[in-house]
C-alpha cells in the first residue's frame, strides 16, 4: 500500500524511488526506464510547483503526464494502475452490491423470454 502512496502528491514519500520500484516489480515494469522517469518527474513537478501550479491528486498528476506518455511510459502505467485499484475491498463489495439488482433483472428477463418461446 505504501507503494501506491508514493504516487500521491500529498504524500511525504511522493515518487520515492524504492517504493515506486517495489510497485513496478509487481507489474513487471522496466526498472531502468522507470528510474530515469522518476528523476525527471520529480524535477517537472518541482518546477511546476515553483510557478504556483501545484498538482493535488494522482489523477491530476496522470493527466499532466499524459501529453508526455512516450517519455513517461512506465510511470503513467503505474499511475493508471494506482487509479484503477480500489481503496479497500469494501469498494469492490459496494460495486458488486450495485450490480446485483441489474443481474437479477437480466436473469428475470431471460426467464420471461424463455417462457414466451415455450
Amino acid at each position: 500500500m505504501r507503494s501506491i502512496q508514493a504516487l500521491n502528491l500529498k504524500s511525504k514519500c511522493f515518487l520515492s524511488g524504492e517504493l515506486v520500484l517495489d510497485l513496478s516489480r509487481l507489474f513487471e515494469c522496466d526498472m531502468e526506464d522507470l528510474k530515469h522517469e522518476l528523476y525527471q518527474a520529480r524535477n517537472v513537478v518541482q518546477r511546476r510547483a515553483q510557478c504556483g501550479n501545484d498538482l493535488s491528486s494522482v489523477l491530476e498528476f496522470t493527466s499532466f503526464l499524459e501529453p508526455y506518455k512516450k517519455v513517461f511510459h512506465q510511470l503513467i502505467c503505474l499511475c493508471r494502475i494506482a487509479l484503477a485499484l480500489p481503496e479497500s475491498s469494501a469498494t469492490c463489495e459496494r460495486s458488486f452490491s450495485v450490480l446485483k439488482p441489474i443481474n437479477i433483472n437480466m436473469n428475470n428477463i431471460g426467464v420471461l423470454n424463455k417462457t414466451v418461446l415455450i
